[in-house]
């Protein structure tokens, strides 16, 4: 007979937990219920199939209720890696896999919940992705994330739904051309927990030893709404980005010129020209980076953000797109290679012993920070692709050349897979089956939980934007009107983008007794009230508390990195005329 123990566990949350013998018994995800908030600890340093569907299964349950205010995924504290990507056996079914990937990132992209991601640790690949489509992404100083996924990181955009994400969600000067995500898929350039608030991929920076009183206080919140959440997290943030810093990191300044001058290219055949026409230390060693991948990969993670560029596509249309062509991807001769040379790496070097990622005893959490992910890379020989470099840029020289590639290749065409449908869901393209019809053109959270970008700072230095005034702006005019505005729900009435308020067609934000806060077509489709927004606790200048009094206060003397953040674009693309008021500047080309 079995014998059972139980251990008090820390599972990173602040929470104890008790587990059975862990020799015997291990579940790859704990869920853990407190209060108005539920959490999932991985305790697998990669996601499997099951690990996955554990996940989607518990948020599925809880975006119903109306009592979770809020989800939040954390790792286990004994586990150096948030998620390194997939866990897929190199024998199995990749397609089975990153299906199950698209089902998952596709629902917590759509979640009515606020959902919280802390990539505490090193994040690559899958766990990158699934976390880009949250409202609040969280880094810390242990965090390292890259979006290269699969054997060999050969999938540069390894989960359909990335480019969109990127699109909408990086602090890309340039955001239109999306030149910096194509420049991290393409090179998987690892970035810091300061670089990641930096680039957008995380909203605010907390140290780790904040994250169990962070995870608690989160859950003990008696509103869902994202701006007091948010709140809450700043409480326990770290210091703010400062001008400097926004000024002179890693992929600013120069470096940011040149991605834009090199990655706005609509192919690799372009990107590798304009490289090489830089022609300078930063440009070599990026194209020594890229020449290591399969180009036919390349190529095609280009493709993905070509397709996502005009503005009226949704999120359900990328994942379509991005599913056929990652089923195609696994059908030519570069990925089974990639297949079998890692498969020949793992087999010598198995990484983390499965019983260091169980027993808290058996671990030192800062000898083991996920080697296996940020280094291995550099050991490894690549295989051979076919067709090589050289080639593929001739099959793809023009526009012309290269669309006649991609027909050929029939790449973005959906191959037959035969699958019975889930009648109560949507399905993506006809055999995957998709959380309900959840879709938008843009992120309602954005504004809410995220730093500005650019354009927003453009549009309202140009007076473009409702409320903005007529007039030129000050300095201080511009600073205190983002500080009064940001961090709520914006439409076009409401200062900013049509985004926020209501971003689905078929999703109308409700409060607690169902009162409609703005009218929406109805849909035939079952679909649970938006938690983002909550009448009842909100005192801002559209809502009144009950008998006209203030039911809750979101005011605050400033917002982490808010101000930071628009003195830095202020500096770079406004000059002053008549030693006062601003005027918007082109960047440099």
């Amino acid at each position: 007979m079995l014998k059972l123990r139980r251990l008090s566990t820390s599972t990173g949350s602040g929470i104890t937990t008790p587990f059975m013998d862990i020799s015997q018994h291990f579940h790859p995800v704990t869920p853990l219920v407190h209060a108005h908030g539920r959490v999932l600890v991985l305790n697998n340093p990669k996601m499997d199939a099951d690990m996955m569907a554990s996940v989607a299964k518990h948020v599925e349950e809880w975006d119903k209720d109306k009592d979770v205010h809020v989800i939040t995924l954390v790792k286990r504290s004994n586990v150096p890696v948030f998620c390194g990507g997939l866990n897929v056996p190199f024998e199995a079914d990749w397609e089975q896999a990153l299906e199950q990937a698209t089902l998952l990132a596709h629902q917590i992209a759509s979640l009515n919940t606020p959902f919280v991601s802390i990539m505490d640790g090193p994040t690559h690949g899958l766990g990158a992705s699934l976390s880009l489509h949250a409202p609040f992404r969280i880094a810390t100083e242990t965090s390292s994330i890259s979006f290269r996924e699969g054997p060999c990181g050969i999938l540069g955009l390894g989960v359909p739904g990335t480019a969109f994400a990127m699109k909408h969600l990086l602090l890309d000067p340039y955001s239109k051309d999306m030149a910096l995500g194509k420049y991290l898929a393409l090179t998987g350039t690892v970035l810091n927990g300061l670089e990641a608030v930096l680039a957008g991929i995380a909203t605010t920076k907390v140290p780790s030893d904040r994250i169990s009183p962070l995870v608690k206080r989160l859950c003990e919140s008696k509103s869902s709404d994202l701006r007091i959440l948010d709140m809450a997290i700043e409480e326990f943030g770290a210091s703010s980005p400062s001008v400097e810093d926004w000024g002179n990191w890693r992929l600013g300044g120069e470096v940011s010129e040149a991605i834009h001058r090199c990655f706005k290219q609509e192919s690799l055949h372009d990107i590798i020209a304009a490289l090489q026409a830089e022609n300078t230390e930063w440009s070599k060693a990026t194209l020594q980076e890229i020449e290591k991948q399969s180009p036919t990969v390349l190529d095609l993670s280009i493709e993905s953000f070509n397709l996502v560029q005009p503005p009226t596509i949704d999120l359900l249309t990328s994942f379509k797109t991005d599913l056929n062509i990652l089923r195609n991807i696994e059908t030519i001769p570069d990925f089974a290679a990639s297949v079998k040379q890692e498969s020949e790496r793992n087999s010598a070097s198995p990484g983390l012993p499965a019983q260091f990622a169980l027993d808290p005893e058996l671990v030192n959490r800062d000898s083991w920070l996920g080697s296996e992910l940020d280094e291995a890379n550099a050991a490894i020989e690549l295989p051979v692709w076919k067709p090589d470099l050289k080639s593929h840029l001739a099959l793809t020289s023009n526009t012309r050349n290269r669309k006649s590639w991609l027909t050929k290749g029939k790449y973005l065409v959906k191959p037959f897979v035969e699958e019975e449908v889930d009648p109560t869901k949507q399905a993506i393209d006809g055999e995957t089956s998709i959380w309900i019809n959840r879709t938008f053109t843009a992120y309602p959270h954005r504004v809410v939980t995220s730093l500005p970008q650019v354009r927003d700072v453009q549009i309202v230095i140009k007076g473009e934007a409702a409320g903005s005034g007529d007039v030129a702006m000050t300095r201080s005019e511009a600073l205190a009107y983002f500080t009064s505005n940001w961090n709520n729900f914006l439409d076009e009435q409401r200062f900013l983008h049509p985004i926020s308020a209501s971003p689905l067609e078929n999703w109308r934000l409700e409060d607690s007794d169902g009162i409609s806060l703005r009218s929406e077509t109805p849909s035939d489709v079952p679909f649970y009230p938006s938690k983002f927004y909550d009448v009842s606790r909100i005192d801002d200048p559209f809502t009144t508390g009950e008998e006209g009094k203030d039911r809750y206060s979101i005011r605050r003397k400033d917002i982490w990195g808010l101000r930071q953040r628009i003195e830095h674009v202020l500096d770079f693309y406004t000059e002053v005329v008549n030693d006062l008021y601003l005027s918007w500047k082109e960047p440099k080309k």
